[in-house]
């Protein structure tokens, strides 16, 4: 829990230090997420703004997010699509199962909030690991986010729900969804993976 916390530290740091830069990717990101098809990719960018604090980019934000974006369109396309219909599968799994209430549906419901828990690390966490490979495979960095997830549960839990609580105090504040939340999470993510490989 202390290594999770010292990450939401650095992450607000870096938040503080690169603020206008994640402001104006944070809107970008928004932005490119009204089409939906640019969602993902622009998610790709986001994230690559949080790892280009540690690997000496010295161009401006705007134009890291926009090469990373061009790069990672058609696979990011396809990574995003993989990750909705998990997350619609799951979600109506979750909300609409409609077993009788005993120990199988408790434990069930159980099950699937951790996989959910999982699922929320993995999406996260696969950016920032596939930017720290040399030979860069989103399918790889997906695995490793999850062995990631699994191996370190107290440490992503921790992280998990304070991303929790800054999306309900982003809900209070909705301008902040626009400005900046989602570039919070990307410092998070980053400074997040940087810790745990620093473990290794």
């Amino acid at each position: 829990m202390t290594d999770a916390l010292r990450v939401l530290w650095q992450a607000l740091q870096d938040l503080r230090l690169r603020g206008y830069g994640y402001i104006w990717s944070n809107l970008l990101f928004v932005g490119l997420c009204l089409p939906i098809v640019t969602a993902p990719s622009a998610f790709s960018a986001l994230m690559y703004i949080g790892h280009s604090s540690y690997d000496s980019t010295y161009e401006s934000e705007l134009e890291v997010f926009w090469g990373a974006f061009r790069r990672n369109f058609w696979r990011a396309l396809v990574w995003g699509m993989a990750h909705l219909a998990f997350a619609i599968i799951h979600f109506i799994n979750v909300i609409f199962y409609p077993g009788p209430e005993g120990i199988v549906t408790q434990f069930l419901r159980a099950s699937w909030f951790l996989i959910g828990i999982i699922w929320f690390g993995t999406f996260f966490l696969t950016w920032p690991i596939y930017y720290e490979m040399e030979q860069t495979s989103l399918i790889k960095a997906t695995q490793n986010a999850v062995l990631m997830v699994l191996k370190n549960p107290v440490f992503i839990l921790t992280i998990v729900l304070a991303m929790l609580l800054i999306s309900a105090i982003s809900i209070v504040f909705i301008v902040s969804w626009v400005l900046v939340t989602w570039g919070f999470f990307s410092a998070i993510s980053n400074a997040a993976v940087k810790n745990r490989l620093q473990h290794l």
